[in-house]
């Protein structure tokens, strides 16, 4: 088996900031989630109509084909061929029915991009030194690179002009899966651990006006504040691998497997993500132009997690063998998991925990408020309501959309709609291309 990465998918997540309700008001959560959270949100007006939609470009599959090895086949050079990069489990034509050792099982491709819509998916990222990135392009070579060597959340900006997103007035509220990052500065003893979520609340205290919020101008502004020294140590420190830790709430009901299992209770404290100096500039971090946010190169696991039972959220994927032989393989290593369910007549069963949704990615999902197979709060228990946090900036921290008034649905120059409704969350997309 070896690994192998696309740059080949489009996905719509919808977000919601709940300003009103919910576990926790000062994080942006996946719809697919709030929808769990916040069953009083029941307005159409509210709620997308999906909560994750995804496009594929086929040429990732047309670039692997073996033209000459399609035509043994009997492929005619009509039609979709054989030997292409993505194996389909119930596709028998040409009697095509076993992976080849280069296809990668689609099944596999699609769950891993699905996990990332139901929001794991951190909002920090080199905004201003990814090439890919149109904040980049605006900037470079109008200030020195070292400027642009800082990691931040998502930034609320706005286009007076369809030349790019020219005025930042402030930074973002972060994603829930950012509330249990800390990151560690390995090559500095003496620098204490930072916690995302209080270092994200600290950037939320950073704001622009007037001429100020001209990108030059907000970079020159922001490089005089302690949230830049955080902003500058954060990429010290990420760009060494094994510098990001997603730690683990305690989970919210006393009879979760990782409290009773003896393995998941020993094993599952913290999960590393991946980072290092190739991560911050990365084909993984591809910015879309209709929002300028990144992907998920820091939304992964590290690569220690390749052959574990965790494979599914590494930045690549195996290829060579079904999802099914994969994860049977990886689970080979570990102890049987079990797990109880209650039956509508209330009577108890044990079952094997098997998936290849490993119980790492699981622990992570539970961490962020799903109720899970090894965590199943039926979403009765929730934890303690978060206090909302208050910017010093109020309202002059924020996108040019909310100037309009809340019956408005205004555009960005790449047509990309938001719509502000209240007293009701914010509802914003978010375009991304990822591994």
């Amino acid at each position: 088996m070896h690994k192998a990465g696309f740059n080949d998918f489009v996905l719509w997540f919808k977000f919601i900031l709940p300003f009103e309700d919910g576990p926790d008001l000062n994080h942006v959560y996946p719809q697919a989630l709030s929808k769990q959270l916040i069953r009083s949100f029941n307005a159409s007006s509210v709620w997308s109509a999906s909560d994750v939609t995804i496009e594929l470009n086929h040429d990732a599959y047309m670039r692997s084909v073996n033209t000459e090895k399609a035509l043994s086949m009997g492929w005619n050079g009509t039609g979709v061929p054989p030997t292409g990069r993505f194996w389909f489990v119930n596709d028998t034509s040409y009697n095509n029915t076993s992976i080849e050792k280069d296809q990668v099982d689609f099944r596999y491709v699609f769950l891993h991009e699905l996990l990332h819509g139901l929001g794991f998916l951190s909002s920090w990222a080199a905004y201003f030194w990814s090439s890919s990135s149109p904040f980049r392009r605006l900037v470079e070579n109008a200030v020195d690179d070292d400027l642009l060597k800082v990691i931040t959340p998502g930034m609320h900006w706005r286009v007076e002009e369809k030349v790019g997103p020219t005025f930042i007035t402030g930074f973002q509220s972060t994603m829930i899966f950012d509330k249990y990052l800390v990151s560690y500065n390995n090559n500095d003893i003496h620098q204490p651990p930072t916690n995302m979520s209080q270092l994200g609340f600290s950037m939320q205290n950073f704001c622009t006006e007037g001429d100020d919020q001209f990108i030059l101008n907000f970079l020159t502004a922001f490089h005089n504040t302690s949230q830049a020294v955080a902003a500058v140590h954060l990429w010290n420190a990420m760009s060494q691998p094994n510098s990001l830790l997603f730690n683990f709430s305690t989970p919210l009901v006393a009879n979760s497997s990782y409290l009773t299992d003896r393995y998941l209770a020993d094993t599952y404290h913290n999960m590393t993500l991946l980072t290092g100096a190739s991560v911050l500039n990365t084909p993984l971090e591809q910015f879309d132009q209709t929002s300028n946010r990144p992907s998920a190169a820091i939304s992964h696991v590290d690569d220690i997690y390749n052959s574990t039972v965790d494979f599914l959220m590494t930045q690549g994927f195996i290829a060579g063998s079904s999802l099914e032989d994969i994860t049977q393989e990886m689970y080979q290593n570990i102890p049987v998991i079990y797990y109880n369910t209650t039956t509508s007549n209330n009577s108890i069963v044990t079952n094997t925990y098997a998936s290849p949704i490993g119980p790492g990615i699981l622990r992570i999902l539970d961490s962020m408020g799903y109720s899970t197979a090894l965590t199943n709060t039926s979403y009765l228990a929730t934890g303690t309501r978060t206090v909302k946090f208050r910017s010093k900036c109020g309202d002059i921290n924020d996108n040019s959309p909310s100037k309009f008034k809340p019956s408005e649905t205004p555009s960005s120059s790449n047509d990309a709609s938001y719509t502000i409704v209240k007293p009701w969350p914010l509802i914003f997309v978010v375009l991304l291309w990822l591994i």
